[in-house]
């Protein structure tokens, strides 16, 4: 299920800027995911994920791609989310967990809102340890090809290639010459 949410910036007396609008969309709970403006303060987009995504005030929310890094969007609340946020990126909802007293903010305990990526140990190994994590359409481009093969064209489909590259030079070579005779 999708929907499309706007940050009204009018209600929050911030002015709009002239840049085009930055959609991304955000993935949370069992396969949700809602649409948002990344064009806006990092703080007006926090506070509209929190009440989107049915998040209490308390919570400490954050954001990572898909790979498992995070966007560290709230420690950045004064700028504007184009510039941690790519147009049409898909955006996983984390939660900090605020149980264990963290002094060292590199230490942070993230908690996927996700629930399918909350058993992924590699995103929860690049998320809470920054160990970046695979990039989800490399992993089904190098499933359907096997150990085995390369991207490299058999010599049949190479040779079949340069065959007709060269018939169609030929063709035009003649015909020009014809031309130029005349």
């Amino acid at each position: 299920m999708t929907t499309v949410a706007s940050n009204d910036s009018t209600t929050n007396n911030t002015p709009i800027t002239s840049e085009k609008a930055v959609f991304f969309t955000l993935k949370y709970g069992a396969n949700l995911s809602i649409i948002f403006n990344a064009n806006c303060k990092n703080d007006i987009l926090l506070h509209y994920i929190k009440r989107k995504c049915q998040c209490s005030d308390n919570d400490m929310i954050e954001l990572s791609d898909e790979r498992g890094q995070v966007k560290n969007i709230r420690n950045n609340r004064d700028q504007y989310g184009t510039k941690f946020i790519k147009d049409r990126e898909n955006v996983i909802l984390l939660k900090i967990d605020d149980s264990i007293p963290v002094t060292d903010p590199k230490k942070t305990k993230y908690i996927p809102m996700l629930v399918e990526m909350q058993e992924n140990k590699a995103f929860m190994d690049a998320v809470n340890y920054g160990k970046m994590g695979e990039d989800p359409n490399l992993r089904r481009r190098s499933s359907s090809v096997g150990p085995d093969h390369d991207d490299q064209p058999t010599p049949r489909t190479k040779s079949k290639t340069s065959v007709s590259n060269k018939r169609k030079s030929i063709g035009r070579r003649q015909s020009s010459r014809v031309l130029v005779k005349r």
